[in-house]
């Protein structure tokens, strides 16, 4: 963590993570994460590195069924804040997911601009 917001290393970089189980609200429980919020270094945990607006951003989900790539046809409009559409994938209900709605209801690092970059020297 750094402050308040989850980080990680990616490929040189360090990454913002957004969880999705806090950010996206649970249909039977509102706020779920906060209920059973996984601990940072509790282990592994399953991350989509997305790009959004010049930004890059992990958004740590609870799981990966699957990748596929198909063609969707729109099946029902959104039930909940920060989904867009419902679909049927691979014969499974899908949500396709506003994500810059999800970053505007998050906190307000992952959107902001990194300041340029500086090269620190470090006496020993």
């Amino acid at each position: 963590m750094s402050g308040s917001q989850w980080v990680t290393q990616y490929r040189g970089q360090i990454l913002p993570l957004v969880r999705l189980n806090v950010a996206l609200e649970e249909r039977r429980h509102r706020l779920r994460a906060l209920e059973a919020a996984t601990a940072p270094d509790s282990g592994p945990i399953q991350v989509l590195v997305l790009h959004n607006d010049g930004r890059s951003f992990g958004l740590v989900v609870e799981r990966i069924l699957d990748i596929v790539e198909d063609a969707a046809q729109v099946r029902t409009a959104a039930t909940r804040t920060s989904v867009l559409y419902s679909v049927v994938i691979g014969e499974r209900v899908t949500e396709l997911l506003d994500i810059p709605a999800i970053l505007r209801s998050t906190d307000a690092s992952v959107t902001r601009p990194v300041p340029a970059a500086r090269t620190a020297e470090v006496a020993n």
